[in-house]
């Protein structure tokens, strides 16, 4: 088992930890004694990206080129909100309350944002 974690390459950090709990998992089925935290290796290190935001500008040029009012208006949810795209379609339109709005459901539950 501990070849097989190693066989896989370093800078396949996430594969090679993968590997190491899924073959740990299975040992511990096995009842046999081996544990493949000490071949894991590391996620590694990335470089970091700083987010690139638009400006209000940029913001609003780009929503005054959409052609229907209902896209603009979730376009204008995505940005006022920070919401992801699937997000605007869960909001509550009974619960807008200026500045706040309460979304219905989705992977990480419902709240206010």
């Amino acid at each position: 088992m501990r070849a097989a974690i190693l066989s896989v390459p370093s800078e396949k950090g996430k594969t090679r930890k993968w590997t190491a709990t899924t073959l740990t998992a299975l040992a511990r089925f096995a009842e046999l004694e081996f544990y493949g935290s000490p071949y894991r290796g590391t996620d590694g290190v990335r470089a970091v990206d700083p987010r690139s935001l638009p400006t209000d500008d940029e913001i609003i040029e780009a929503w005054q080129k959409i052609e229907y009012s209902e896209h603009q208006m979730i376009f204008a949810l995505m940005a006022t909100f920070g919401l992801r795209n699937h997000k605007a379609y869960l909001l509550n339109p009974e619960t807008f309350a200026g500045s706040l709005v309460d979304v219905k459901g989705g992977k990480t539950g419902e709240r206010i944002t």
